[in-house]
């Protein structure tokens, strides 16, 4: 018996030595940024910007180029949204608002207007979600909305969302807050 304990104990230490560097890696992240003397500015994330040639076509045309995992990008925001039941249709306009450091893209859903700011990294978007003056932020292209847009925030993301609909702002809060699926 004392050579089957033995085996066994080896066995265990040989598998947490072969767990240890694929948990060091998945841990090894940071999602708060350095202390605020070093803080950079705000940075968009690289492929935030609108896409002018795709803007007509459909936003999940090439799953192989938008992956769905790890960050939000403009073209994941589109396929949750998608997945979801919305007809999608990206601008390629760019829009700005009071509060947020970098430029948006705009997406239409319908009668209502998504505008998408996504950031580098989390602690940016939280920072920049937490800015947001609601009452001061205007649409791009939809005219007629009577209420400040509703500022959703997942991970990189920070969305405005004007609409009249409770039903249709709970849906898209719904389909950006979950996370960004696995595949």
């Amino acid at each position: 018996m004392p050579n089957l304990r033995a085996a066994s104990r080896a066995g265990r230490a040989g598998l947490l030595l072969l767990a240890l560097p694929a948990l060091l890696v998945a841990c090894g992240g940071r999602d708060e940024p350095s202390p605020a003397n070093g803080a950079a500015a705000p940075r968009a994330l690289a492929d935030s910007a609108p896409e002018p040639a795709a803007a007509d076509a459909p936003a999940s045309a090439d799953a192989a180029s938008c992956p769905m995992r790890g960050l939000w990008r403009r073209c994941s925001v589109a396929e949750r949204l998608e997945r979801s039941g919305f007809a999608v249709r990206p601008l390629p306009d760019t829009v700005r608002q009071p509060g947020l450091a970098i430029a948006g893209s705009v997406m239409r859903i319908g009668a209502a207007e998504l505008q998408l700011f996504l950031f580098a990294d989390t602690a940016d978007a939280r920072r920049q979600a937490a800015a947001v003056v609601a009452d001061d932020a205007r649409p791009a292209v939809v005219r007629g909305i009577r209420r400040p847009p509703a500022v959703i925030h997942s991970l990189n993301l920070v969305a405005l969302f004007f609409n009249n609909d409770d039903h249709q702002l709970e849906r898209v809060q719904l389909a950006l807050t979950a996370g960004l699926p696995a595949g």
